[in-house]
């Protein structure tokens, strides 16, 4: 590698670093938010009482929304509604789902509370993404910092 070309690369692998590490930071804190969301929240079934789809900002995109029907824990009934770009999120309605509520923000029957299904990814998806992009960019700027250092070391002067 020419000497012009010598600080490119290593400002490249200080973006990458950079990249990497807020990536991870990132990750973190979206898995902090999910850890806190787990230790707050209760699930239960509900039962999807309507389904509707609306075509995106694209009409390639399509959004499918469920309103899920369901009782907390002293059997008052609530209702809620999740959205989902997933079409494997298309569920008739009558289908019965595990799902998850923070029992201190329900609200009345009039209006939609906040659920989620009871998917691994609905909860810490975008934590472990984010980390993940994280760490494979900081082992892949490691493994090519080490492998360029061991060539200029067995290179001839």
């Amino acid at each position: 590698m020419s000497e012009q070309n010598e600080p490119n690369q290593r400002l490249m692998n200080i973006i990458l670093v950079i990249a990497g590490l807020a990536c991870g930071l990132v990750g973190a804190g979206f898995t902090y938010v999910a850890y806190t969301y787990s230790q707050t929240v209760v699930a239960t079934n509900g039962i999807v009482t309507q389904q509707f789809v609306e075509n995106g900002h694209d009409s390639s995109r399509r959004i499918f929304y469920l309103v899920i029907s369901f009782s907390d824990q002293q059997d008052l009934p609530h209702v809620g509604q999740v959205s989902s770009r997933d079409p494997d999120h298309s569920f008739p309605v009558g289908t019965e789902l595990s799902i998850l509520y923070d029992p201190d923000i329900l609200v009345d029957i009039n209006s939609f509370s906040q659920i989620k299904l009871n998917k691994w990814f609905e909860v810490w998806g975008i934590g472990f993404i984010f980390s993940m992009v994280g760490i494979f960019t900081m082992v892949a700027v490691f493994l090519v910092y080490r492998d360029k250092r061991k060539r200029a070391q067995s290179a001839p002067l």
